[in-house]
């Protein structure tokens, strides 16, 4: 029986995969989250440098995920902060390809 983690092929199962994509897209998601903190709360309370892309990009979501949680309050605070950063993703979290896309969804009209 072969090993899942080989079958799945290099990263696979094992973690190192999802670690370094969201290592590789550290900063535009750091960006992102913290002017979705910014557009969520008036007065974020956002953080100061790690010295770490990726301390920092975790930083973010979750400055992002309090924001929400302030605005909206118990509504918001029934996700966690990884459930609320992969819905304002559209599921693009940890995809490879372009960074975090913001989207308008207020009526046009």
């Amino acid at each position: 029986m072969p090993d899942d983690r080989r079958a799945a092929g290099p990263g696979g199962g094992d973690g190192a995969g999802w670690l370094r994509r969201f290592a590789a897209r550290a900063e535009p998601l750091r960006s992102a989250f913290t002017v979705l903190a910014c557009e969520l709360d008036a007065d974020p309370l956002l953080p100061g440098p790690s010295g770490s892309a990726v301390a920092d990009a975790v930083a973010a979501i979750l400055a992002a995920a309090l924001a929400a949680a302030r605005r909206w309050g118990e509504l918001a605070s029934v996700l966690s902060p990884w459930e609320l950063a992969s819905a304002v993703s559209a599921g693009g979290l940890l995809s490879p390809g372009a960074a975090v896309q913001m989207i308008n969804t207020s009526c046009l009209w």
